[in-house]
């Protein structure tokens, strides 16, 4: 049960990234890249918006953009530690992106958050 509970807190982390996974999206399809890294989707650039660093809700204390890779660390609490971040890698082929999901929250201790 305190799995569960741990995963469903965690899931506003998660939800922090869509915006920015949209954001990363219309970038690389505005910059023309069609395989590699997504240079220049960074925060605060290029429609990306400006990381933010100091914790703006209960469950996120920082979200970044660097290259199209996203990163939100959680707040600590409840189980969950700073080190339990949530990372979104784009691959891009051509007209395609797809996701790969890496970060802390990968390999908790207790079981995967995400």
């Amino acid at each position: 049960y305190q799995q569960y509970t741990k995963k469903a807190r965690f899931t506003e982390v998660t939800i922090a990234s869509l915006s920015r996974k949209s954001e990363v999206e219309l970038c690389i399809s505005t910059l023309g890249i069609t395989s590699g890294a997504a240079t220049g989707c960074t925060g605060g650039s290029n429609g990306i918006s400006q990381d933010v660093t100091d914790a703006f809700s209960t469950a996120v204390k920082s979200i970044g953009t660097l290259n199209g890779v996203i990163t939100v660390t959680p707040v600590a609490a409840n189980g969950i530690v700073a080190g339990d971040t949530f990372v979104l890698t784009p691959t891009i082929s051509g007209n395609s992106i797809t996701w790969a999901v890496s970060g802390g929250c990968t390999t908790n201790a207790s079981g995967r958050l995400c």
